[in-house]
């Protein structure tokens, strides 16, 4: 589906500008905007999730209200202090990148201008604590189910398992 999307913008903005002036940019890092070729159109395409604060996930609780008037939005991009994207788990730091725009969404248009960026940099040990969060939160609720979801709870903890023997194996 998102390699349709991708054929679909470039011949899009293809016919637009010609064949040879559209480049899409096909990771989420921060764009060098002077190390871009003016004579070409770039699309840098990435996932996005919204975004609350704490108090506003008591007011939104159902799927309407989460995803219903949505002024902001949070992608995260991993990346290592030596440029790599991934690395070790001691050396593996993530970038989150809060977007807000102009206007709420869904709105007419599609495309909405980006008024602020806040960046938040989490260090190894805040990424690695992030992720245990987010492993406990799924295995609760995949424990809180009557009965208890099985096949869920089997791939949350093979997720977690997996990722433990992985680091070991590349440490031995």
């Amino acid at each position: 589906m998102l390699l349709r999307f991708l054929v679909h913008m470039r011949s899009f903005y293809s016919e637009r500008f010609g064949a040879n002036s559209v480049e899409i940019i096909k990771d989420s890092n921060t764009v060098e905007k002077d190390k871009l070729d003016p004579e070409k159109a770039y699309i840098q395409i990435t996932y996005v999730e919204p975004y609350f604060d704490l108090y506003e996930y008591k007011e939104r609780i159902t799927y309407f209200d989460k995803n219903y008037k949505l002024k902001r939005f949070i992608y995260a991009t991993p990346f290592t202090l030596d440029g790599r994207a991934h690395g070790e788990l001691h050396e593996q730091y993530k970038r989150k990148t809060i977007l807000t725009t102009n206007h709420f969404f869904p709105y007419i248009k599609t495309r909405v201008n980006v008024i602020e960026r806040k960046q938040v940099i989490l260090s190894p040990v805040e990424v690695a604590i992030e992720d245990l969060q987010k492993k406990t939160r799924e295995l609760a609720s995949a424990m809180s189910q009557d009965p208890p979801d099985s096949k869920i709870l089997q791939m949350v903890l093979q997720g977690c398992i997996g990722t433990t023997v992985n680091q070991v194996q590349r440490e031995l």
